[in-house]
């Protein structure tokens, strides 16, 4: 298991209110920012942990499995 607390990207997405959250994933739906696929993806694994986001159980592997290529990618502190 991962320490994600250490996370700067969790702490900021941890901050989110879930009236934000919901337009988070408008957002990344939207295709504003881009091809959104595996961003949404992203989103809908960590929903099962928001606001909460420390308490993500998932390893760094289990993350990001759905992201070919990416199997060892890090997340910067």
């Amino acid at each position: 298991m991962h320490n994600w607390s250490k996370s700067k990207l969790f702490s900021i997405l941890s901050a989110i209110n879930p009236a934000e959250w919901r337009e988070f994933r408008n957002f990344i739906v939207s295709g504003i920012g881009g091809p959104s696929g595996k961003a949404l993806e992203l989103y809908e694994v960590l929903s099962d942990f928001h606001p909460d986001l420390n308490a993500c159980s998932l390893t760094r592997e289990e993350l990001f499995s759905g992201f070919p290529g990416k199997r060892h990618m890090k997340i910067r502190n």
